[in-house]
């Protein structure tokens, strides 16, 4: 189990895919949302 969480992560980092870098751009403005609320449009129903 350690060694398939230590892969997940090597392979986060070296990942240079077009989606990787999409979503590595949009990390911080979503952080930001997730811990201020600030900027989101409204809740979602589940």
């Amino acid at each position: 189990m350690p060694l398939t969480f230590i892969l997940i992560y090597l392979i986060s980092k070296v990942d240079k895919s077009p989606r990787a870098l999409v979503n590595q751009a949009g990390f911080g403005a979503q952080d930001f949302r997730a811990q201020s609320g600030i900027g989101i449009s409204s809740a979602n129903t589940h």
